[in-house]
């Protein structure tokens, strides 16, 4: 048996963290990225992909490599769809028990 979280830590999680351990301010790391204030925002919440030229940033700025942050991103990614669709079969099941005829 495996350990699956219902939860899953977007990339941003971890520039976040690096940013801070580093003392790093954000706002330079946005500019680095060609992003906004809000663009920076989704990037953290995980709403906005990490591309090719984002890793290399990254990797410049805070360390690791271009892989993996593409990887981390990947995998963030991954968990989020196998959340879905975990949620979508917990629905499914809670559908099937319902006593629709006696409701009728």
């Amino acid at each position: 048996m495996s350990f699956e979280p219902d939860w899953a830590t977007p990339p941003g999680a971890s520039i976040a963290r690096l940013l801070s351990s580093k003392e790093l301010p954000a706002e330079e790391l946005a500019e680095e990225l060609g992003l906004d204030d809000a663009g920076f925002d989704l990037l953290i919440t995980g709403e906005q992909r990490i591309t090719v030229d984002t890793a290399a940033i990254l990797s410049e700025y805070l360390g690791s490599t271009a892989e993996f942050w593409l990887r981390r991103d990947q995998i963030y990614a991954n968990e989020i769809e196998r959340l879905k669709m975990s949620h979508s079969s917990d629905i499914d099941e809670w559908i099937k028990i319902m006593p629709t005829r006696q409701m009728s």
